[in-house]
């Protein structure tokens, strides 16, 4: 009896054993979420014949083609000061016709020619290792999520930027249900960039159920959601009005003279030099080693031409003077038809401009009727954006909305004031936020309508409290439109959407609703409650953060680079005083050296 009975005992205990196997092998089993980073317009090119062995590139805005006619469009602006504005008129028209004849769409809102689309990437990036996908944006945030998500799950959604955002979010739930079946997961991760959050956010809105069941997180980088101030200007025909001479701009009640624009244009310039003269020296001299030396000293010399008295005073006055003379020409031999015909523009039109874009681009014309649907359901989009950002979070999915500020935008509208990261707005970036004119601020810093806490900017020229998500928004000041290619900007990204519960602005010190951009060290920190600017109140290699730089400061980093010590990801930026992304005892070296006198700067503090 006693035998019998121990016997059941041990068959019980063997068919126990056997029944956690599985379980510990599904333990062992790492569920990994899927990213789809859905691209900004400006990093997608349009091809004939995309899908073929040997695609033909009709557009790409980093094209030396497409250089070379903006180039050409820029000397017949510049020479018709001396000329008469009418001078430029045919350079200007053909270089427009150049650029938009082979991507035109017809009346419905579709591509006239149905051969031009876009590459398709159906793959995760990982089979794709060479691909012109691959931007330094990508690239730093896959490196920033390499140890949760793999290159074998970042999946990268291009779209034809030219139709309804409505249609192509149609494409992206087709490929989201893609990815989740290849992947085995049930629900992915989205991060739209630039216009890509447009995208997002009407597949989020006309896609409701869907998106509740599909999408973990959804991060919106410089988006915009509300719409573009320089596009609405453009789709208005609001370059500039006439006044009551040529070297003025009138909008509604505000004059904007040829200094006022000159200045604005300085400011642009300043902001990132490099960048806004790149495309005109790599046209005139190549990207060869040679071209790039020469291109380095030809920036350098255009740069103090520019920055020269008056001249880009002389530069906006040859603007206003063209435009107000001929840019009526301009619409009328071909910029109107092809603007006013696709639709995707139509998406980056802000709610106040509708109406005037509508009656400026069409008149008494008849609009196409499937054109006209197109329309109705874009705007209705837009419109609901606020209702559809709030919806998608209340049905589960974690919900960021990021907008950079504090950059000089594009001045080429009536739009020069507009607080930007140098394209888009940030009040239409964020959402809602309301924004005052650059280099103006509120006189009181008030609280939001929650009085325990405060949305409102600490240099005062940003009140968060109005966004759709204000305690899911951030802002980054002085990081420029789309610049995310450094490890604390990706590293950023990482942490929203990698989180299993929902992310706010108070959650980290690390991340608060406002950070600031340090050029020099191509880190963001915290912006300073004090209302100084970057870094903020951080010293390089003041681990105490007691003001000083001492031998206790040495003794800390060191116990960092051993790993005896675990530092914040601000104290990473803070060690890293060589600036090469790593605490090592090199660093604990260069802070004691410092702290004793023997160096007076650090590494990292060079440009």
């Amino acid at each position: 009896m006693k035998r019998n009975w121990k016997g059941v005992v041990a068959l019980l205990l063997c068919a126990l054993l056997l029944a956690q196997l599985p379980l510990s092998a599904a333990a062992l089993t790492v569920s990994i979420t899927p990213v789809v980073y859905i691209a900004d317009m400006a990093d997608i090119d349009l091809y004939e014949n995309p899908q073929s062995l040997n695609p033909e590139l009709v557009f790409s805005r980093n094209s030396s083609d497409f250089r070379n006619v903006c180039l050409r469009m820029l000397t017949a602006l510049l020479l018709s000061s001396d000329r008469g504005a009418a001078s430029a008129l045919p350079e200007i028209t053909a270089g427009v016709n150049t650029i938009f004849a082979p991507i035109a769409c017809s009346a419905k809102g579709l591509s006239k020619n149905p051969a031009v689309g876009v590459l398709k990437y159906d793959k995760s990036l990982a089979q794709y290792p060479g691909d012109a996908i691959n931007t330094p944006v990508v690239n730093a945030i896959t490196k920033a999520l390499a140890s949760e998500v793999d290159k074998n799950h970042f999946y990268v959604f291009l779209y034809d930027w030219r139709l309804a955002p409505t249609d192509n979010a149609v494409m992206l739930q087709a490929y989201i249900d893609r990815v989740k079946t290849e992947c085995g997961a049930s629900k992915v991760s989205l991060i739209g960039a630039g216009y890509g959050g447009v995208i997002a956010n009407a597949y989020l809105c006309n896609y409701r159920e869907h998106a509740a069941e599909s999408v973990h997180a959804c991060a919106m980088l410089n988006s915009p959601l509300l719409g573009n101030a320089l596009i609405g200007d453009l789709m208005k025909g609001k370059l500039v009005k006439k006044a009551g001479d040529n070297n003025s701009i009138v909008s509604n009640f505000e004059t904007i003279t040829g200094e006022e624009r000159g200045k604005a244009l300085l400011r642009y310039v300043n902001d990132d030099p490099s960048n806004f003269l790149y495309s005109l020296t790599q046209s005139l001299l190549g990207s060869d080693l040679g071209g790039q030396i020469l291109g380095a000293l030809a920036k350098q010399l255009l740069l103090e031409i520019l920055r020269s008295e008056g001249s880009m005073d002389k530069l906006a006055k040859t603007y206003n003077n063209f435009v107000l003379l001929a840019g009526d020409a301009v619409y009328a031999q071909g910029l109107k038809d092809y603007i006013r015909t696709m639709p995707g523009l139509w998406a980056l039109i802000p709610e106040e401009d509708f109406a005037d874009a509508v009656a400026f681009l069409f008149g008494d014309e008849i609009v196409d009727y499937d054109f006209a649907q197109r329309l109705v359901a874009t705007r209705n989009v837009v419109k609901k954006t606020a209702e559809t950002l709030k919806l998608a979070q209340a049905d589960g999915v974690r919900m960021y909305v990021v907008a950079n500020y504090a950059r000089q935008i594009l001045p080429c509208t009536v739009s020069i004031d507009d607080l930007s990261d140098g394209i888009e707005s940030t009040k239409y970036a964020s959402a809602g936020a309301i924004t005052l004119d650059c280099d103006k601020t509120w006189p009181v810093k008030n609280n939001c309508m929650n009085a325990s806490h405060s949305h409102r900017s600490p240099d005062n020229v940003i009140e968060a409290n109005n966004c759709a998500l204000p305690e899911n928004t951030w802002f980054i000041k002085g990081l420029k439109h789309l610049d995310f290619q450094y490890a604390t900007t990706a590293e950023f990204i990482a942490w929203m959407i990698t989180s299993s519960a929902q992310r706010n602005v108070w959650e980290t010190s690390d991340y608060p609703q406002f950070m600031t951009y340090s050029k020099s060290r191509k880190v963001i920190l915290p912006y300073s409650d004090n209302g100084g600017t970057s870094p903020g109140d951080y010293i390089l290699g003041d681990t105490d953060m007691d003001g000083a730089v001492t031998p206790a400061d040495a003794r800390t980093v060191l116990r960092y680079s051993v790993q005896l010590e675990t530092p914040t990801r601000i104290m990473r930026i803070v060690a890293d005083v060589d600036g090469d992304g790593e605490i090592m005892p090199a660093d604990a070296r260069l802070v004691l050296r410092y702290s004793v006198g023997l160096i007076a700067t650090f590494p990292a503090e060079g440009e």
